[in-house]
């Protein structure tokens, strides 16, 4: 099963994406701040998606995206990077795969994490999930 790693600090949000996504096949590991997803990333199998919140107490996703494009074991990884921010098209500099801005459709999260992941289970009209 694909795996994609969610790092989210709100729970309402994080275990909405996690539903979802598990429903469509996924595995989801959670992390609620950046160090967190850091440890995980340090130490689990390699996610086929990382989906980072930019806002977070600690490390936020700016920091975790420059951590990640240091480290050449998870430079490769695909990011989509999820916000309410406005600006966060600049914030984020070109160093995310997607930009989901928040609230995001759950359609189009779906589509977004088939595309990355590959996902035999995914069953978009477009690109393979349930909708």
């Amino acid at each position: 099963m694909p795996v994609v790693l969610l790092v989210e600090d709100d729970p309402s949000t994080a275990e909405t994406v996690s539903d979802v996504l598990t429903v469509e096949g996924h595995t989801v590991v959670q992390a609620r701040d950046g160090h967190a997803a850091m440890s995980i990333l340090a130490r689990s199998e390699r996610p086929c998606l990382v989906l980072l919140d930019l806002l977070m107490p600690g490390m936020d996703g700016d920091a975790v995206l420059d951590a990640m494009q240091r480290d050449r074991r998870l430079s490769s990884i695909p990011v989509v990077v999820t916000s309410a921010l406005a600006n966060m098209e600049r914030i984020v500099r070109g160093r995310a795969h997607e930009l989901l801005h928040k609230p995001f459709d759950l359609t189009r999260l779906l589509e977004v994490v088939c595309r990355y992941c590959h996902a035999s289970t995914c069953q978009c009209p477009e690109s393979g999930c349930h909708a």
